[in-house]
Order: structure tokens, then sequence, then C-alpha cells
């Protein structure tokens, strides 16, 4: 006698078969969930980057042409001086 109660309980068949029927699903969508959500980080992953590339596109045009305003604007802050020392015959 180890102590060890054991108690018997009857369960009608059709609710014994519901039971295993929904064990089985389980085990199912246990061994399925590790794949599914794989397959959802996947595809979100992918939404992400489609919609993201043509925000970076944009930020890369915007900086180039920044760059070429930076230009075009220091060309103009040199010109009257280029101009002013013609003009003065230097």
């Amino acid at each position: 006698m180890s102590g060890e109660k054991r108690r018997y309980v009857s369960v009608e068949e059709q609710e014994l078969r519901r039971l295993k029927e929904q064990e089985s699903r389980l085990r199912s969508v246990q061994q399925d969930l590790p794949e599914r959500l794989n397959a959802v980080r996947e595809q979100a992953r992918q939404e992400f980057q489609q919609r993201f590339a043509p925000l970076e596109q944009r930020a890369q045009r915007q900086e180039q042409e920044n760059q070429r305003l930076k230009s075009s604007l220091a060309d103009l802050t040199q010109y009257p001086k280029a101009v002013t020392a013609t003009a003065s015959g230097i």
C-alpha cells in the first residue's frame, strides 16, 4: 500500500470520443504552431520590406537633392567673389 488513492469515473462514450477528438486537434495545432509562426513572421518581414523600400529610396533621393542644392549654393556664394575679382582686374 503506497498510499496512492485511485478513483474511477465513468464517462459517456460520446463525451470520451469528443475529448479524444479535441486532444487530437490540440496535438496537431501544437505540432504545426512553430511552422505557422515562422510563416507569419516571414510574411510580416516581407510586407515591411516592401513598404519600407520606397521610403528608403525617397530618403536617398532627398539626400542627393540636398547635396546638389548645397553644391549649387556654394557655387552661388563663390560667384560674386569671382565677378568682383574679375571686375577689379585681379
